[in-house]
């Protein structure tokens, strides 16, 4: 898959905007967790990928080697 060629146009400057689903609980958790490190979610949301251990492979450290097949939260909203 060629990621460059699917980015959005940039909304202001070279900031491009990304829709993402989460739970009413989650949000309501990212925008606690912002807001105490005296962040906008946008803010939080970058410094959390800064801040993200990477192997060689570019894979997050925490995340597990193999690939999952399993379907994403919105692979299943979008098949329902």
């Amino acid at each position: 898959m060629d990621t460059e060629a699917q980015l959005p146009k940039p909304v202001a400057g070279d900031l491009l905007q990304h829709k993402m689903y989460v739970s009413r609980e989650r949000y309501l958790l990212i925008a606690r967790r912002a807001k105490a490190a005296g962040m906008s979610i946008s803010k939080y949301l970058n410094a959390l990928v800064d801040r993200d251990e990477v192997d060689a492979d570019g894979r997050p450290a925490w995340a597990p080697t193999a690939i999952s097949t399993q379907p994403t939260l919105v692979d299943v909203e979008h098949a329902a």
